[in-house]
């Protein structure tokens, strides 16, 4: 079984992340906070996390040079958890732009328990795979994934634009799309944990 958790924590640490990607996904961020504070809400508190985990991402991830090695794990795990909570942010204020303020609290409810849900799932699929053994047959990149998640992305935005629903339905599929990239996001926290895994638990392997 060590062996196992060996091959879940090194699993794509071959790979590397050079300076311009990191740039990239710092510009991608400044622009999603820019879209996102561009939508109108009384709850300045959204802006507020938005702003902070924004900020926080691109001082989190600056680096000079490629990243190599066990770093790159704190990268992805860094950018999944700005786009999971930056994206859950998001849904919450476009939804709460259409739903009745005495259905605040019961929505967030919901939301809250989804993730928890969706959270143990992760969990549970990610104990499968490395009890059986499944990150050393497993291929270096995943990228047809990757491929697979913007298509759906594509199919949900046509779906929007040439449907012909109303303002508010709009509203509502783009809260939607939002949750589903915030839950998606979440899985790449994994890699924070094969980061401290590696620094402390597994740094040299045998």
């Amino acid at each position: 079984m060590k062996e196992n958790v060996k091959d879940f924590l090194y699993y794509r640490i071959t790979q590397e992340i050079p300076k311009k990607q990191i740039i990239d996904m710092d510009i991608l961020s400044i622009l999603l906070l820019a879209v996102g504070c561009v939508i109108e809400s009384h709850f300045l508190i959204i802006n507020i996390v938005m702003l902070t985990v924004t900020a926080c991402n691109i001082i989190l991830t600056f680096r000079r040079t490629t990243v190599k090695g066990e770093k790159i794990f704190w990268i992805y795990g860094i950018w999944s958890i700005f786009l999971s909570i930056f994206f859950a942010m998001l849904g919450t204020k476009i939804a709460f732009s259409v739903l009745e303020q005495e259905h605040y609290e019961k929505f967030a409810i919901c939301i809250v328990l989804s993730y928890l849900l969706i959270a143990v799932l992760y969990v549970g699929i990610i104990i499968y795979l490395i009890k059986r053994n499944s990150y050393q047959k497993l291929k270096k990149t995943n990228s047809r994934l990757v491929f697979l998640y913007l298509g759906a992305a594509g199919i949900l935005l046509a779906k929007i634009m040439f449907s012909g629903m109303n303002y508010k339905n709009i509203l509502q599929m783009a809260s939607i799309v939002c949750y589903f990239l915030s839950m998606l996001a979440m899985l790449g926290c994994f890699n924070l944990i094969k980061f401290f895994g590696i620094k402390y638990g597994f740094h040299r392997r045998k």
